[in-house]
């Protein structure tokens, strides 16, 4: 880094400025180039040292984006950050978001706001919107991030990403776990995450927010029956739930992957409890 880190210089820049610009002063452009791809603009920081291989970034909208950043200067290790603000994508008519999973190397897409206003000729302009991420999402997947609101810190969890709406592409892989649509969604991994997912809303006594979406794609509703099947016998609170028991609807595929699970995959969570939500339901295009 050129310089110390300034969020509010940042978001400053975002709205009223020349973002691109700051960030070229901030970290250098890197020559790496994802496969296929000649003009992809990268940014690279962090430490380097060693063989260590950086982590490829997501840079998008205003919190996301600070966050980011901040956690990057933060942790100091190597990165590369890949521009996905809605400006970018608004003026490259998305473009931007086709390489991003070619990377070789881990990727991550941190959350964005949805339809976001940007500046387009001194006009205020509705971007596309996140939807447009469907191919990118099917490309790297998106996990777990956890996020603070203001004074509360919110636990979220968004697995199962991207959606399915392919009944002919969609199986639960009986040996494996792997819910398959666009790509395989690692069954077993997912019921870990939101045994974690729990563990960490009853241990901080946060409020959790699961951020699967039974409505959008049939792989959403097997992670939103396995979240169901592990706060059965438990002690959470759930505030706002869906009219459909997504176990209920699910249970064959469900009952799959936890066939595949330790026994004592649920053994001491009788006594966890807590309070959190489910998001509600947004349409997506794919």
């Amino acid at each position: 880094m050129t310089e110390r880190l300034d969020p509010l210089k940042i978001a400053q820049e975002e709205q009223n400025g020349n973002l691109f610009k700051l960030l070229d002063s901030i970290y250098k452009r890197s020559k790496i180039q994802p496969r296929g791809i000649s003009d992809a603009i990268i940014w690279e920081g962090g430490n380097q040292h060693g063989n260590v291989k950086p982590v490829a970034h997501a840079f998008t909208d205003m919190f996301a984006l600070n966050g980011t950043l901040m956690a990057l200067d933060v942790l100091g290790l190597p990165f590369l950050g890949v521009p996905m603000m809605a400006q970018f994508r608004h003026d490259t008519k998305l473009a931007s978001l086709d390489w991003f999973g070619k990377l070789d190397y881990i990727a991550l897409k941190w959350s964005t706001a949805g339809d976001f206003m940007v500046n387009e000729n001194g006009r205020k302009v509705v971007v596309a919107g996140k939807s447009a991420n469907a191919p990118l999402r099917t490309a790297a997947g998106v996990y777990c991030n956890v996020r603070p609101y203001g004074t509360i810190t919110n636990v979220r969890f968004m697995p199962g990403l991207p959606y399915s709406q392919d009944k002919k592409k969609f199986r639960v892989d009986a040996d494996t776990g792997n819910v398959h649509s666009e790509m395989n969604t690692p069954g077993i991994r997912m019921a870990y995450a939101g045994r974690l997912f729990l563990k960490m809303v009853h241990e901080t006594g946060q409020i959790g927010r699961i951020a699967t979406k039974p409505t959008q794609g049939q792989e959403d509703t097997v992670i939103a029956g396995i979240m169901r099947w592990l706060l059965q016998d438990t002690k959470f609170e759930l505030k706002r739930k869906y009219t459909v028991d997504a176990y209920e609807e699910q249970r064959a595929n469900i009952d799959a992957i936890v066939a595949l699970l330790p026994k004592d995959f649920k053994a001491g969570m009788e006594n966890w409890g807590g309070e959190f939500t489910n998001t509600s339901p947004t349409p997506t295009t794919v």
